[in-house]
């Protein structure tokens, strides 16, 4: 068995975007708990594979025999499972066996959280700022967070290699830690039913949900959901479920004064001076 996401470990985030070797300060992200682990079970042929999703105990770090927390939501774990299955990391004849996650990370000032069952209670996840390549960054709910480095791999049985299967399955290589998100659809940020607000903006959700690396992940966003989606309970009845259809971002507070007011740098040559007598109406006009 792996051993669980250490306390404060600390990875280096967004290599790519900087060639110099010397780890700054902002780049460093160290993770936190509570801790769980991913048991992947395949069937005999690897077409098909169930999972065993656990809580780790704080000090030992193995299954928390007791005291077991709220699972993540089934359609979360069975999307990543799906995606992942028989994920190699680029090793001829292995596939992924287990893998562990963390319920929140720290990068500088931006602390994320995605845990379902927060201290017992409701589910926190965070929305944040997406970055991705050649497009605008978009709002995301993160959902779950997952660490390749400690991902452990299995023979596939009866596996002989060629020059065709040696990476058959998944032969992206991952490090670190990686988020399973519910974005937005980023070509669809206009407002419902042409109500117009300049401190918010609104976005359509996708019906799935992806993979990035905690890199990308560039700020936390307010986001209220504005439609949530309905099914059915199986007893003829209609339930919301916690994934939103669509959302409504606010502003940052920051920009809030832009809202209302626009400052602009006067030319005191070119201004006229009117006395208290000398006032026209026209000039409010």
């Amino acid at each position: 068995m792996p051993s669980i996401l250490a306390h404060e470990r600390k990875y280096l985030e967004d290599q790519s975007s900087s060639e110099d070797e010397n780890l700054e300060q902002d780049d460093l992200v160290t993770c936190h708990g509570p801790y769980f682990r991913i048991v992947f079970d395949y069937t005999h042929d690897g077409e098909r594979c169930s999972y065993n999703m656990f809580w780790l105990d704080k000090n030992s770090k193995r299954r928390k025999d007791i005291d077991q927390l709220k699972a993540f939501h089934t359609d979360i774990i069975n999307s990543f499972v799906d995606k992942t299955m028989n994920f190699n990391n680029g090793i001829p004849g292995k596939r992924i066996k287990i893998i562990d996650g963390c319920s929140s990370f720290k990068r500088d000032d931006l602390h994320v959280r995605a845990i379902p069952s927060y201290r017992h209670g409701s589910a926190w996840n965070d929305y944040v700022s997406v970055e991705w390549e050649n497009e605008e960054n978009t709002p995301a709910k993160v959902m779950m967070l997952v660490d390749f480095d400690t991902a452990v791999y299995d023979d596939i049985p009866g596996f002989v290699e060629t020059e065709h299967n040696g990476q058959t399955h998944n032969p992206k290589q991952k490090t670190d830690l990686y988020a399973i998100i519910h974005s937005a659809i980023d070509t669809n940020n206009l407002p419902p039913e042409n109500i117009y607000c300049r401190m918010a903006s609104h976005f359509a959700m996708e019906q799935t949900f992806r993979e990035v690396a905690v890199s990308q992940i560039r700020s936390l966003v307010f986001c209220i959901p504005d439609k949530l989606r309905v099914h059915g309970n199986g007893h003829g009845e209609l339930a919301r479920s916690q994934f939103a259809d669509s959302i409504i971002m606010i502003e940052k507070p920051q920009r809030w004064s832009e809202m209302f007011m626009k400052y602009v740098d006067a030319d005191e040559e070119e201004e006229e001076d009117i006395g208290d007598n000398d006032f026209r109406w026209e000039e409010i006009e």
